[in-house]
């Protein structure tokens, strides 16, 4: 796990260039599943999470899963930093992102569960900078470092007109997606303006019938 940490944490830092995000090649396709193999982790936290106290779990397992959980918050900052270059990605990449693994619903389940924050003794606690602290009650409104990246994938897969003429609008897809107006409150758009367009796509999604997806021939190395 050590030597994982610190290669996401590598594989953070460089991905915020542009260049190195387009020389991936099909790299890039490997990275997309490692990310969404610690994404599928992360809501699977949110849900353990819900459930009755576990036993409290040993040291080092607790260490382990501390770990686990970290790694996972940087795969999702790097699988951001993907979608940041969501129009010149390989149509491989977008179909792996988009249809094989359904990215956009997995994050409506981060979006309504929320990993990173949690309840505990009638207060909110937060995990950011690497620790879970007490959030103030003025501050509870306040989106996190990690709320962002969440929203700003979203954004990035769901309003690029590429991946809307690439993702499969049907009405699973549809009804998932549509969860996400309860949380698009004045306040977060307040915080992260560019959610607006968000807002106005779900509004018009809510009233239409997205014409399907255009069947592409992707010819992948096995």
């Amino acid at each position: 796990l050590h030597h994982e940490a610190s290669i996401i944490n590598l594989l953070e830092t460089v991905f915020f260039y542009k260049e190195i995000c387009e020389s991936a090649e099909d790299s890039i396709l490997d990275l997309i599943d490692y990310c969404h193999r610690k994404l599928i982790l992360l809501a699977a936290r949110s849900t353990k999470a819900q459930a009755a106290d576990p036993v409290p779990p040993q040291e080092l397992q607790k260490q382990a899963e501390m770990m686990e959980f970290e790694i996972s918050l940087k795969a999702l900052s790097v699988l951001r930093f993907i979608t940041d270059q969501v129009d010149s990605l390989p149509l491989s990449a977008l179909t792996r992102m988009l249809n094989t693994h359904n990215l956009p619903c997995l994050l409506v389940e981060l979006v309504e569960h929320c990993p990173w924050s949690c309840w505990e003794a009638g207060k909110l606690k937060k995990f950011e900078n690497g620790t879970w602290h007490v959030v103030p009650p003025e501050d509870q409104v306040k989106m996190t470092k990690l709320d962002g990246q969440v929203w700003l994938t979203l954004l990035n897969l769901l309003l690029s007109p590429k991946c809307q003429h690439k993702y499969h609008f049907d009405g699973f897809n549809k009804s998932q997606l549509l969860k996400l107006r309860a949380f698009l409150t004045d306040v977060l758009i307040d915080q992260l303006p560019n959610l607006v367009e968000m807002q106005r796509f779900l509004s018009y999604l809510a009233v239409t019938e997205p014409a399907p997806p255009k069947k592409d021939l992707i010819l992948e190395q096995v």
